[in-house]
């Protein structure tokens, strides 16, 4: 809906909103067929039972609460029941042994956690590519709005302010640059955030990057410049904190916000230098 709301104006498609709306909702409900056949070969090639499974968690379930009805009993009985309730008691865990023995219940205890993470893994691949949309429709616009400007200028110096349409081949050439950084130090980035500011899992990375995304595009759509390292840091830290402050990185995270708040005079300071060293140089 973002690209056809306005964003192919420059190709002169003006589609209405009726239109925009089904041409997305056949579109999502592509996406739901995929994603109904990919979650189907995940259940068809488990190893693990899903009924057998949710059967013996019932089991346990219900030796668990008998267990500590027996425990519980046995301290307000008398000593003649007293040793019979113990023995059932001592029968209760027996069973629950050879339940978690016989069912490999060590897997099955993660069985709702593996299989979500699994399904998440795939849909976390989805959400990448929606953030590196996001990631384009700004970043390559933050970065090429001023050198458009400059170009413009070079081309006609009288002009002061107008609204242009920016070349194709400009923002080619910003998406080149975002390409180009991630190819050479978009290693280290990946690594800080992915790794070294919290335990991410594909269920963490999905809410992060889908987090991050719809705010960037958001904001991309209502003209607001920000930063998308920014919003998936922001992101990170969020679902770090679902988990406690004591899951976050704290002297990264300290790092992290240093170096935002020196980004500002630092360039303003190299702003400066090079304006007067272009100032002399062309005077």
């Amino acid at each position: 809906m973002s690209t056809f709301l306005g964003g192919l104006a420059d190709m002169h498609i003006a589609l209405t909103f009726t239109q925009v709306l089904a041409i997305s909702s056949l579109t999502g409900l592509f996406g739901f067929v995929i994603a109904y056949v990919l979650l189907s070969k995940i259940h068809k090639t488990s190893r693990i039972n899903p009924h057998a499974a949710l059967k013996q968690e019932a089991q346990l379930y219900s030796l668990g609460k008998i267990q500590k009805h027996l425990a519980r009993l046995s301290i307000h009985t008398s000593d003649d029941h007293r040793d019979e309730i113990m023995r059932l008691h001592r029968f209760a865990e027996t069973m629950t042994t050879e339940i978690k023995t016989l069912g490999n219940w060590d897997s099955h205890l993660t069985y709702d956690y593996q299989m979500v993470e699994r399904i998440f893994g795939i849909l976390q691949i989805l959400s990448a590519c929606f953030i590196a949309f996001a990631h384009g429709a700004n970043d390559v616009a933050n970065a090429i709005g001023p050198v458009s400007a400059v170009f413009e200028l070079l081309k006609n110096p009288t002009l002061l302010l107008r609204q242009t349409l920016i070349s194709p081949w400009l923002l080619a050439f910003g998406g080149l640059g975002v390409v180009f950084g991630l190819a050479t130090y978009g290693w280290r980035v990946i690594e800080t955030i992915g790794k070294n500011i919290t335990q991410l899992t594909p269920t963490r990375g999905f809410s992060a990057e889908f987090a991050a995304a719809t705010t960037i595009l958001v904001a991309s759509k209502l003209g607001l410049p920000i930063s998308t390292t920014h919003s998936i840091v922001g992101a990170v830290l969020g679902v770090g904190l679902a988990k406690g402050l004591s899951a976050l990185n704290l002297r990264l995270v300290r790092d992290i916000f240093l170096s935002w708040i020196i980004t500002i005079p630092s360039s303003a300071i190299c702003s400066v230098l090079l304006f007067f060293l272009l100032k002399f140089l062309f005077s």
